[in-house]
């Protein structure tokens, strides 16, 4: 196949990236301008297509999906049963993208201490009526009524 050296132009890029072919924005790409991405995409380094026009990165094609959703909102949005913070590290390094690099970071760390207290991320509310009123308790989804202690609720039985 053959290459051609290619300066970026147009707002639309087509990357094929390790088997995943992604379409976005040069806007997109450049958005943090002293990354790989944004020196590739600003025109500031020349660039490689193939024929059709498509840039081809030798990278993790899956976990490229996070690298663009990121770039596109500056949120990073795993999936819960989300594993591969080590992968998606080194790529968030190899595009040399900081911001990504310390959003993943502190996601491990606060699912990790999340896993070491047993506690999802995610909350659940539980409701209950008592003589003098409505109380509303809310907690961890795996909440146990056994880990309350001196919990005092106005109008209860402890009263």
């Amino acid at each position: 196949m053959a290459y051609k050296i290619h300066k970026t132009s147009g707002n639309m890029v087509r990357l094929d990236v390790g088997g995943k072919v992604y379409t976005t924005s040069v806007t997109t790409l450049t958005k943090y301008s002293e990354s790989m991405l944004g020196a590739m995409f600003s025109g500031r380094v020349p660039v490689q297509t193939d024929d059709s026009g498509t840039f081809r990165i030798d990278r993790d094609g899956k976990l490229f999906r996070h690298v663009l959703n990121f770039l596109r909102s500056s949120k990073l949005h795993l999936p819960e049963n989300f594993q591969e913070y080590d992968q998606l590290l080194d790529e968030a390094d190899f595009y040399q993208i900081d911001a990504l690099t310390e959003a993943v970071s502190e996601m491990r760390q606060q699912r990790q201490s999340d896993e070491r207290l047993g506690e999802p991320a995610q909350y659940i509310e539980f409701n209950f009526l008592s003589s003098n009123g409505y109380y509303e308790l809310r907690g961890p989804k795996n909440f146990r009524m056994d880990r309350i202690t001196d919990m005092e609720v106005p109008g209860s039985a402890c009263d």
